[in-house]
């Protein structure tokens, strides 16, 4: 058995295996071929093993080592195949790089959620799955919303991962939304009387319905018979095996000692490397990029320090004027070059959509600056009345490309997030829509549009740009969540304009069938259509002129 899944598991990592990959509908599910590594990794050591244990005909006891010599010849030989020549790429982090925001914004950077960019740990409520969160939009993690009725106050008395408890107010009977994905197992309690939970449609947060006056709100994850029974499970194989590993006599009087020391040992040595000093560093090295080093990270090396680029030239660091800026503030950024590049340096301030492949055209940066080299570089970004909202990563691109400590090239340079606020007020009397801005340049119609609303939303909506030329035919199509998944719909603030750089790619005959109309659709996926708005013309000569009044 096991030298059959050993060459399974190789098999299926060689090009040999392509027409069972090509064949099979299932294997699509493992995502590519190296995900056997992990199997063959495992019957590699149960082969091992085996090897260890053959009896050997030996009789003289001085050569029975000889048993042990051909699995510690393999161990050895795969050390050496593995590491001899292995430059190790490491992310330098301290403990304070490394808490739940720090985790939120890796999965914000990368679209992973946890290990997988499939989505496939949420809840089929969940529906399209979010990029962003309100927490990371604005800042605030801790935040109620009424989806009917209104909720005068709030707050939170107590968090743990499978309890919260919450003091709220309404004025009148109203469905609460709680910034927690619903999961079987919530349960709910208002003033002690269990309420029933549900899922918000589109973002799958847990709803409950409060009467009206001042409540204490407890939700509790509780376990679910499926759950339990797994636990139970798990429980009674850890039993197994410790009776299969430990021997059944009782530790003799010789032995006890020696396991208590060795414990305490083991406990003592815990608490020393808890207790070591940490060393303090910078922020002004944090960097992180798609292709290879994807958590924000403190890039120095020890011998010269800095961030070193394959053309010679080394960033020692760089400072932001403030890690939150308003529309109407400008933001300052200086990079301090130890070696200056050869050539000039262009920042841009975007989301991590900008570095996504899957849009077509690439979504657009906020802010572009570019600068001839010299050791200290400072950039001043003046923030727009038409400043989005949420968090965003200065792309640094020279001609040169960053390096990892192995000395591999990595992708494009992000620095560390900083947020942008536009604190606006607006009448709204519903979902509403309009185009502020928008130019031609390349084969693409760049947009701003603003969106807002005039009560909190359950969707993350989508929405569906379309260029229509005189006699209604749709000469170009494009279909995103605001902000490219970064402006999530259930995330944003009432009667408030948010502002959101959209791009679409005209058609492959250019404005030689313009005027087009630009209008924009917003709808729930699988669902209603919530909003359609003109949002203005492209006219023959690539001006667009915005829709006035908005209709």
């Amino acid at each position: 058995f096991i030298a059959i899944g050993l060459a399974v598991a190789t098999f299926m990592i060689t090009p040999l295996s392509r027409p069972l990959w090509d064949i099979l509908p299932l294997l699509p599910f493992t995502q590519f071929p190296w995900r056997f590594l992990s199997v063959q990794a495992f019957t590699t050591a149960l082969a091992t093993g085996a090897i260890s244990n053959l009896q050997l005909p030996i009789t003289n006891p001085r050569l029975r080592f000889t048993k042990y010599s051909v699995p510690l010849a393999l161990a050895l030989l795969l050390l050496y195949a593995g590491l001899a020549r292995l430059q190790t790429d490491h992310l330098l982090l301290t403990d304070a790089d490394v808490t739940a925001e720090k985790l939120a914004q890796y999965e914000w950077f990368t679209g992973n959620i946890g290990s997988t960019v499939s989505a496939e740990y949420l809840p089929p409520t969940v529906q399209p799955r979010p990029f962003s969160s309100q927490w990371l939009v604005t800042g605030h993690r801790f935040t109620l919303a009424a989806l009917q009725g209104a909720v005068d106050q709030y707050s939170l008395t107590e968090w743990q991962t499978d309890r919260q408890q919450w003091q709220v107010t309404t004025r009148e009977t109203s469905v609460v939304r709680f910034p927690t994905l619903y999961w079987p197992g919530w349960q709910a309690a208002v003033d002690g009387k269990v309420t029933a939970v549900t899922p918000a449609p589109g973002s799958g947060l847990i709803t409950l319905t409060v009467p009206p006056g001042s409540h204490t709100i407890t939700l509790r994850l509780t376990r679910t018979p499926i759950r339990l029974a797994a636990e139970l499970v798990s429980l009674l194989a850890l039993l197994i095996t410790a009776v299969l590993i430990f021997p059944q006599s009782p530790i003799t009087n010789h032995q006890l000692p020696i396991t208590i020391a060795a414990l305490l040992s083991l406990a003592a040595l815990s608490i020393a490397l808890r207790l070591w000093p940490e060393q303090t560093l910078p922020a002004s090295n944090l960097t992180w990029d798609f292709a290879q080093m994807g958590y924000l990270h403190h890039d120095t090396d020890s011998v010269a320090g800095g961030i070193l680029f394959d053309d010679g030239a080394r960033l020692a660091g760089y400072t932001y004027s403030t890690e939150e800026a308003a529309a109407g503030d400008t933001f300052t950024m200086t990079l301090n070059w130890q070696t200056p590049p050869q050539e000039p340096v262009t920042v841009a301030l975007t989301t991590p959509a900008a570095a996504w492949p899957a849009f077509n055209p690439p979504a657009p940066p906020f802010l572009v600056q570019s600068q001839p080299p010299s050791q200290t570089m400072t950039f001043h970004f003046a923030l727009p009345e038409s400043t989005p909202t949420g968090l965003f990563v200065p792309r640094l691109q020279t001609t040169g490309r960053p390096l990892m400590p192995s000395g591999e090239t990595r992708g494009d340079l992000f620095l560390r997030p900083f947020r942008l606020t536009n604190p606006n007020t607006a009448t709204l009397s519903g979902l509403e829509a309009k185009a502020i801005t928008g130019t031609v340049q390349a084969n693409t119609l760049a947009l701003t549009i603003a969106w807002g609303t005039n009560q909190p939303l359950s969707h993350n909506l989508q929405y569906s740009l379309r260029l229509l030329t005189a006699d209604g035919t749709v000469a170009a199509a494009s279909d995103h969540q605001p902000g490219y998944g970064f402006l999530p719909a259930s995330s944003w603030p009432v009667n408030q304009w948010l502002y959101d750089p959209a791009a679409i790619a005209l058609p492959d005959d250019g404005l030689a069938r313009a005027p087009f109309s630009v209008l924009v659709e917003l709808y729930e996926v699988g669902g209603q259509t919530r909003l359609v708005r003109r949002l203005g013309t492209v006219q023959p000569n690539g001006v667009f002129v915005p829709q006035s009044p908005n209709f």
